[in-house]
């Protein structure tokens, strides 16, 4: 299992995953309902996804999410 440890590193980790699958943005983008254009700045790190967006896009990429209570 792999830690994410701040929203940098998810970032990365998920356009990976993306570039992994051999997705487009555009394609991950139409399953997830945003823009491509969207996923594009998302990658590029100039803004971040919506909370439900961001889980969409992680349970389609087929990263699993856990919440560790400190």
């Amino acid at each position: 299992m792999m830690q994410i440890v701040n929203a940098s590193q998810l970032v990365d980790q998920l356009t990976a995953l993306r570039k992994e699958k051999g997705m487009s943005q555009a394609q991950l983008a139409e399953a997830v309902g945003v823009s491509r254009s969207m996923i594009s700045y998302f990658e590029a790190k100039k803004v971040f996804l919506r909370f439900n967006t961001l889980l969409a896009l992680m349970h389609q990429l087929g990263m699993e999410v856990y919440f560790e209570e400190n």
